[in-house]
């Protein structure tokens, strides 16, 4: 009797070992089946094919921090299919069931731009109270545009004189032409300065003057220079004491001040840099030569001078060259030739590379090779976060 027992309990105790192991072989068979789906709806979004994405993305439903950006991709679709009220929805449904993502985090951002009223989190209070902020100051979000050439640019303002600026990681000043100056009343010269320029020097004066972006608003020094340009320059001076993320998939440049910027971010990949100056330096390669590069955000694209055509084994074409005109509107000559670019895990063959008839200290990585992604800046960190 007593060995039946034994017997029914080990076959129980089988059969309950396998039902497990066929619940977890159908929990993995669901994960990796939403992972599927997830990496079709994302690349649906990268294309532009806004109807299917959302719809991909509305297929199946995912845990913690990967719903949230299932969700989160969900309201950008519907943003660039013009479904704004059904997009804040949604937004407002991220902050509530997932508070601490970085979704979360952007969502607000584009709620508080729009004037809508959200509940903050407890936490976030608590965090604000702390340091004396509030929510305009937490985070700041800020639309931006792109001239012909892919150079973003923003709205802001020069002593209460609204005007287009780029906005430029990569420039070491905020400069601004003459005729940009003398209508914002900046006049005081402080210093007579010579600028190096890709097109040769420049005369400029360093004066003082009130930039606000958003609700970022600083009195800081600028440089003025002696010729008009079409658009000032928002250096890396403004943007000092923020984390500032470029989402070019939704339009937005998202500044986080330093001190409350550990924000949980959603998975990214980390490219560390170094500073010379303001300019921001990274490791990336060209055609397999590894190099130091100047990551701008004022760069049409990829640019390097001849004689790193030479470091790199590119040679300059036959064909007559382009002409573009420099700050102070002398031209330069420059050639289009196709190279293999790569920083960290990201890379682009035949990517567009500009080669130009001048002094160039550090080759230039542009918008043609990171203006289709979403990043942070990180300078407390030295780090350059791109969102997988």
């Amino acid at each position: 009797m007593n060995s039946g027992i034994t017997a029914a309990l080990c076959g129980t105790l089988i059969a309950l070992l396998l039902l497990r192991a066929e619940v977890r072989a159908a929990e993995q068979l669901k994960d990796e089946e939403r992972s599927g789906k997830f990496s079709k709806a994302l690349s649906l979004f990268k294309e532009k094919k806004f109807s299917e994405s959302l719809a991909n993305f509305n297929s199946f439903q995912d845990q913690g921090d990967s719903e949230s950006k299932r969700l989160y991709y969900s309201a950008l679709c519907l943003l660039n299919l013009q479904k704004e009220t059904e997009a804040i929805q949604i937004f407002k449904k991220i902050q509530e069931q997932f508070p601490k993502s970085e979704a979360a985090s952007h969502s607000s951002s584009y709620i508080k731009m729009k004037g809508v009223s959200v509940t903050e989190t407890t936490q976030s209070s608590n965090k604000e109270s702390l340091l004396g902020l509030t929510p305009a100051m937490r985070q700041v979000s800020v639309p931006f545009r792109r001239t012909r050439k892919g150079q973003i640019t923003v709205n802001a303002s020069l002593n209460g004189r609204s005007m287009e600026m780029i906005f430029d990681t990569g420039a070491e000043e905020c400069l601004f032409g003459h005729s940009q100056a003398e209508t914002a009343g900046v006049r005081e010269q402080l210093q007579q300065v010579t600028l190096k320029t890709v097109s040769g020097p420049v005369s400029a004066y360093y004066s003082m003057a009130n930039i606000k972006l958003g609700e970022i608003h600083k009195k800081i020094r600028v440089c003025v220079q002696d010729q008009n340009m079409e658009h000032g320059i928002l250096g890396a001076p403004f943007m000092k004491g923020y984390t500032c993320t470029i989402d070019n998939r939704a339009g937005f440049l998202r500044f986080v001040p330093e001190t409350i910027s550990d924000f949980k971010r959603i998975d990214s990949v980390a490219i560390p840099f170094d500073e010379d100056g303001a300019k921001i330096i990274v490791s990336a390669k060209i055609n397999d030569w590894t190099t130091p590069m100047c990551f701008d955000t004022g760069a049409f694209g990829v640019c390097i001078s001849k004689k790193q055509a030479e470091r790199f084994d590119i040679r300059i074409p036959e064909a007559s060259p382009i002409y573009i005109k420099g700050p102070n509107n002398q031209e330069v000559a420059s050639w289009d030739v196709p190279a293999d670019v790569s920083l960290g895990p990201f890379s682009k063959r035949a990517c567009a590379v500009r080669i130009m008839d001048c002094e160039i200290s550090y080759p230039l990585l542009g918008q043609n090779f990171f203006g289709d992604k979403l990043f942070t800046i990180d300078r407390q960190k030295k780090e350059i976060r791109f969102a997988r």
